[in-house]
């Protein structure tokens, strides 16, 4: 798990995924996208950051990335505002849980030069395999009690073999969402597979189960406030007053040699909530 903690702490050199969805994009963006105060977006402004030439329509060139591949419902090659909403609205769950991403990602610019270099893609393209296969740590296809490291996880063992299934796993699902696909939303909302595992896994040893717990108001970044340790007072390593995943990533290394070895101490302390608890 630690060699993909640190794979998503830094993408490619391009982003950094911190849980709650908050990415921080360090490459080029688009010139013909205007930069749009976070505090001020909108729906339309979303869709004109895709919409290059202005013409209303999104043409095929301009739907570079998953979700707004797959707006087009009447299938005329073309991607009208009120398409691009219903899809957004499908994977996200509303206008406002859309705009509080891109928000969350800096703002229409860096939303969609994200979206079109496939840097989104873990948030949109879920699924329920790609979920059951994030809590399978060991891949074989049913859940040990190890494995199930939250509440929901643990419950969904109905005919009590000691293994859960993903057909239990989906009953599950629909018992407490309703359906799959608001599930599924949930999960999107979260930031993606990963990231909802990281908040929801209470018993859970991983680094992004950890920095989960601290990160108390799931913005991707701790405050001061939330410096409820000495490891996590020291974390800021550039001073600006807020401590990255990254920079955790780094206190963590540096403390335990490695993240593998680090996990494996937040394992013999019983877990991230655990591990947290301890010395909040």
């Amino acid at each position: 798990m630690s060699k993909n903690a640190i794979q998503w702490i830094c993408q490619i050199g391009l982003c950094t995924l911190s849980v709650g969805g908050a990415v921080s994009i360090a490459g080029d963006t688009p010139p013909s996208v205007s930069v749009t105060q976070t505090s001020e977006i909108t729906m339309e402004e979303l869709f004109a950051g895709y919409d290059v030439d202005g013409n209303g329509l999104l043409e095929e060139s301009e739907c570079a990335c998953t979700s707004s591949k797959q707006c087009d419902a009447n299938k005329d090659g073309r991607v009208s505002f009120e398409e691009f909403s219903d899809v957004i609205v499908k994977y996200v769950g509303s206008q406002d849980d859309a705009l509080r991403i891109v928000s969350q990602l800096g703002g229409v610019e860096k939303f969609c030069a994200a979206a079109k270099q496939g840097q989104l893609d873990h948030i949109f393209d879920v699924s329920v395999d790609g979920v059951f296969a994030q809590w399978d740590r060991n891949g074989s296809g049913v859940l040990e009690p190890a494995e199930c490291v939250c509440e929901g996880s643990k419950s969904a063992d109905a005919n009590s073999d000691g293994l859960v299934s993903k057909e239990e796993m989906i009953y599950l699902a629909e018992s407490q969402f309703g359906s799959v696909d608001e599930f599924l939303a949930v999960v999107r909302k979260s930031g993606g597979v990963e990231a909802f595992y990281d908040e929801v896994a209470t018993d859970a040893s991983t680094f992004g189960a950890v920095f989960a717990r601290y990160d108390q108001n799931r913005n991707g970044l701790l405050e001061p406030s939330e410096w409820v340790c000495e490891s996590s007072r020291s974390a800021d390593l550039n001073r600006d007053g807020r401590v990255t995943k990254s920079e955790m990533a780094t206190v963590a290394e540096r403390a335990f040699g490695s993240l593998d070895r680090f996990e494996q101490y937040v394992k013999s302390q019983g877990g991230a909530a655990k591990f947290y608890a301890r010395r909040h």
